[in-house]
């Protein structure tokens, strides 16, 4: 039996072209990644700020649980056939390593739109409830640090 060690697997990482397939799928990673924070960031400070705007208030759990998971919700399904194209791209490695554009036609080939949300279920059923759980953390305590320095004013 062969051992398997770190130095071995290196060596043959950088033999098989390391450095290209270290930033394969960067690119749609980049694109999905980003505008995913942003859109998820953007809907959830937006909704808080309309709720207090009207309330004069922060949002309660309920509200940020709601919040995160619209916010989350919106974000993976403009951004998740970028994360699809990401992990084929990935998931093809070899001498053959197909660039985006033709991870892209495949794809629409194969299944047009439909197939660039393959598997969105699934991860939507991962990602929605942990957002809304984080965002719901984050606001209650930002709320409970504001009401702690109001009680704690010293003058």
């Amino acid at each position: 039996q062969a051992v398997v060690s770190t130095q071995s697997t290196g060596q043959g990482a950088w033999q098989n072209g390391v450095r290209r397939n270290l930033y394969r799928g960067l690119l749609p990673a980049t694109m999905g990644v980003v505008p995913f924070a942003a859109i998820e960031l953007g809907c959830s400070k937006s909704a808080t700020d309309w709720y207090r705007a009207r309330t004069q208030q922060l949002p309660g759990w309920g509200l940020c649980t709601l919040f995160g998971g619209v916010s989350c919700t919106l974000a993976i399904t403009l951004t998740y056939p970028f994360r699809l194209v990401t992990c084929q791209m990935q998931a093809h490695a070899g001498p053959d390593n197909p660039k985006m554009m033709t991870v892209c036609k495949t794809i629409w080939q194969k299944d047009r739109l439909k197939g660039f949300y393959r598997g969105f279920f699934a991860n939507a059923l991962k990602a929605v409830p942990s957002s809304a759980i984080a965002w719901a953390v984050l606001n209650q305590g930002k709320k409970f640090a504001i009401n702690y320095n109001r009680s704690h004013k010293q003058y």
